[in-house]
């Protein structure tokens, strides 16, 4: 199964299959672990089989480049953002919110920090409230319906909605908090938010009026485009 961390630009030469292989880190791995990591995918023998979607296909890898997640992600917006001398990114996962900001779309790695305060926290803090109040747990998923407000949802308790969506404020308006105590400009500069958990929680960001006109990627190919992108720019 191919990771959501990577993606195969796949081109098709005389009934083989030759590949340039992208692939992404974490901002704060990438610059440790770019060579091992590329040379992890390179040093095997060719080709390589696999099964992708039930086919069966072989493949020969060309070449292995890495790019930076999150910034990947940036450039491939860069349309929206080239105004702005300054951007913030935030990426949202489930462990962690990784930060980071480019300057003229080239990373400052001075300022650059990763948070433990991914939705999994949010979880497990909802899930805490409701059992010191003698209420039962809701799983991850149940707990995403409700912030999604998905209709059958509305047939839990106006208490227990109501539990789920105070504490979901509550964290966003402090993981915003923490953020901006990192060093980060979330009130001039621009800010990008990425990641599932940006997904699920751009309307308590956005009302917490505490990040000026955020822009909200919800693409689930953002990264893997800007390591098109990226690639492009280096071969020119």
């Amino acid at each position: 199964m191919l990771s959501s961390n990577y993606r195969f630009f796949i081109v098709l030469c005389n009934g083989a299959i030759d590949i340039d292989l992208l692939i992404g880190l974490p901002l704060q791995h990438y610059k440790t672990l770019k060579k091992s990591f590329e040379r992890y995918f390179w040093d095997r023998p060719m080709p390589v089989h696999f099964v992708y979607n039930n086919n069966k296909l072989s493949i020969n890898i060309n070449s292995v480049s890495s790019y930076p997640q999150g910034y990947a992600a940036a450039i491939s917006i860069k349309d929206k953002i080239e105004n702005n001398s300054l951007v913030n990114i935030v990426d949202i996962g489930g462990y962690t919110v990784d930060c980071l900001e480019i300057a003229s779309f080239i990373p400052n790695m001075s300022l650059l920090t990763s948070l433990n305060r991914g939705v999994n926290s949010l979880f497990e803090e909802i899930n805490d409230k409701l059992r010191a109040n003698i209420e039962k747990e809701l799983s991850y998923k149940t707990i995403e319906d409700i912030l999604k407000r998905e209709k059958y949802t509305l047939e839990y308790s106006k208490k227990r909605v109501d539990l789920v969506t105070e504490t979901t404020k509550s964290f966003v308006s402090k993981m915003i908090d923490n953020i901006k105590y990192k060093g980060f400009d979330l009130t001039e500069n621009k800010t990008i938010f990425m990641g599932g958990g940006s997904v699920l929680l751009e309307k308590y960001i956005v009302d917490t009026r505490k990040v000026n006109d955020p822009i909200f990627i919800n693409d689930i190919h953002c990264n893997a485009k800007g390591y098109k992108i990226l690639r492009e720019m280096t071969m020119r």
